[in-house]
């Protein structure tokens, strides 16, 4: 028997018309599995006590997609804290706070809390578990076709503004890469360049025969798709000399 995935989205309807929107109209979109539907939201959104209200819009779907969806229908009704909608969600969806505003009094308070606090040092058997996870992936979001429509779905459409490309270029300006030496060709490449240079020699559809080198610092050797990782662990400096 086929297992039916567990994931869905909802939807709270109004009952009566209000300065928002006329009854009938969804006031909130969310996503979840089981009882999530029924269940009391953080402050300000109100499960519906005629469950008549709680609509459900997509059934059977993988967390992933059922992110998606949610992210797609809260864009279409719109948000009315960012005066674009109906919608009295405080985020765009998606399962964080992407698009939640805080105040400066907010902000503040959650910097004091987090200063100086460090993550504790991953234990070997959390790296297992990780790698064991993440081990014969091709992507990121994984090889389940379903996963890869939902977010093409997701980011379809989706234009880098000019403010957005404006942020991007002031955060890299000055920014100076150290040099390796390309075992192949001797060449010195910057070292964000390695596994692009390293594939020009090798095809980019070909397995490299070349895969770590000796860090320029510690001589330490590590995997070309690390060496961001390594610089700002090990030496922290993010890559900038």
């Amino acid at each position: 028997m086929k297992k039916t995935l567990p994931f869905y989205v909802y939807a709270y309807i109004r009952e009566k018309d209000s300065d928002a929107a006329r009854a009938g109209t969804p006031y909130y979109i969310g996503k979840g599995k089981g009882r999530r539907s029924l269940e009391v939201h953080h402050k300000g959104v109100a499960v519906p006590k005629n469950k008549s209200c709680i609509v459900i819009l997509e059934s059977g779907l993988t967390e992933i997609g059922s992110l998606a969806i949610e992210r797609r229908l809260i864009q279409w009704w719109g948000r009315k804290d960012t005066k674009t909608g109906i919608l009295i969600n405080l985020t765009d969806g998606g399962d964080g706070v992407a698009g939640a505003k805080f105040s400066d009094v907010t902000r503040a308070r959650m910097s004091k809390a987090k200063r100086g606090v460090k993550k504790p040092p991953r234990t070997k058997e959390h790296g297992e578990r990780i790698g064991n996870a993440l081990r014969g992936r091709t992507t990121y979001w994984g090889t389940k076709p379903e996963n890869r429509l939902a977010v093409s779905i997701a980011l379809k459409g989706r234009k880098i503004t000019y403010e957005w490309r404006k942020k991007i270029s002031q955060t890299l300006t000055g920014r100076v890469y150290p040099n390796y030496s390309c075992v192949c060709c001797k060449k010195e490449v910057p070292v964000n360049n390695l596994t692009h240079h390293y594939n020009s020699h090798f095809g980019l559809n070909k397995k490299r025969s070349i895969s770590s080198c000796a860090c320029m610092i510690c001589q330490k050797k590590v995997s070309t798709n690390n060496l961001n990782q390594h610089f700002n662990k090990t030496h922290n400096r993010a890559l900038t000399i």
